[in-house]
């Protein structure tokens, strides 16, 4: 079994597109006629996709004067010479098959559209990737000096609020020293306005005698 495993990998394509359900495909198959070859354009409607590996098929419906046409492709067959996707297919179900009884604009699959925002992205993402190494170092400076602009503002606002902090304090406390003395003053001349009557008196006492 491992032997048959490997001869198939080394079978399988991959430079087939990978297409879905629902899409409308070319597909550019190989005709060998005798001595001669040709390529072959059948174009429609993936209906199914059927097995895996190496066995995995797929089939194609075409409408060809009012007449429907089947045909199934196996996917890694060396007469497929390219697969090209023509129509992207909006499609909730793994088999197709209801396609057949229908008629007209029925039969038809609604396309899958993509939305301008995610157009506008991948067009974004293009210019970014376009963008020169230079450029891309000199937007780095810019973004490494705006940081060091914001470091140096926050140190700078960070030393102001220490210093009004500490001329706050010193200002309290030059009021307070100034508030003390008022009062040592006050309580020194209330003194000395009690002790000079007394004086006084005593004086007048001295001279009567």
């Amino acid at each position: 079994m491992d032997l048959i495993k490997a001869c198939e990998a080394e079978q399988i394509r991959d430079d087939i597109k990978n297409f879905n359900i629902g899409d409308t495909v070319k597909i550019h198959f190989k005709i060998i006629e005798g001595k001669t070859e040709r390529v072959q354009v059948f174009e429609g409607l993936c209906i199914a996709k059927k097995n895996t590996g190496i066995r995995k098929t797929f089939t194609v419906r075409k409408i060809s004067y009012g007449i429907g046409v089947e045909r199934t492709f196996p996917l890694h067959s060396p007469k497929i010479v390219n697969v090209e996707i023509i129509r992207v297919g909006r499609v909730r179900r793994a088999k197709l098959y209801y396609i057949r009884s229908r008629v007209g604009k029925a039969a038809k699959v609604k396309e899958y559209i993509q939305k301008k925002e995610s157009k506008e992205t991948l067009k974004k993402s293009k210019k970014a990737t376009k963008t020169k190494p230079a450029e891309i170092e000199a937007v780095k400076e810019t973004v490494q000096q705006e940081q060091k602009v914001k470091t140096e503002g926050k140190t700078n606002s960070i030393k102001t609020k220490t210093m009004v902090k500490k001329e706050t304090e010193d200002t309290k406390v030059k009021k307070a020293t100034t508030e003390l003395k008022t009062k040592k003053e006050t309580k020194e001349t209330a003194v000395k306005k009690k002790a000079a009557p007394t004086v006084i008196k005593e004086d007048n006492k001295k001279k009567e005698q």
